[in-house]
């Protein structure tokens, strides 16, 4: 009489445990933990602590208060003048020497700022150009120098002729 019998291993090579021994189970709940902290990880792409608008994965500000911010969650300032655009109150200023609101110093208040300024001390009540020079009345009250006035400039609705809100 004779007997053959033949058995297999199931298995990488190298790997001290069999296939057949192992619960497969365990593979199971190994591959759902991964999962879990796959999908915790990607929560945060679409969660908004600031609610600015950029998810808290991409935002580089975290803690921003302001509703104009950039794509990487940066707080927008159009004039770099220092101040946040949803803080700032002159959004394009063309100084740099700005208060806390953002808007250009005028130390002597004739409308003029500072960086433009020619005279920045002009006295209060006076009638002042584009360069902050006061006008030099004649006899008559009218500006001396005629010639050299800027008037301002005038946008009229389109096909009309009434003048716009802005002007």
């Amino acid at each position: 009489m004779l007997g053959v019998q033949a058995s297999v291993k199931l298995g990488a090579k190298g790997q001290n445990e069999h296939y057949d021994w192992l619960n497969p189970m365990e593979t199971l709940y190994a591959d759902m933990e991964a999962m879990k902290v796959t999908t915790d990880k990607l929560k945060t792409l679409v969660e908004d602590a600031d609610g600015d608008g950029v998810g808290d994965f991409f935002d580089t500000e975290a803690d921003t208060d302001c509703d104009r911010v950039y794509a990487n969650g940066k707080a927008m300032d159009s004039d770099k003048d220092g101040v946040n655009d949803c803080k700032d109150k002159e959004l394009f200023s063309i100084c740099d020497d700005v208060d806390a609101d953002g808007v250009a110093k005028d130390s002597d208040g004739d409308g003029v700022p500072d960086c433009l300024d020619e005279e920045p001390n002009t006295p209060a009540g006076k009638l002042v150009d584009v360069r902050g020079k006061e006008y030099k009345m004649n006899n008559g009250g009218g500006c001396c120098d005629c010639d050299n006035v800027t008037l301002p400039t005038i946008i009229f609705e389109n096909g009309s002729s009434k003048i716009a809100p802005s002007s």
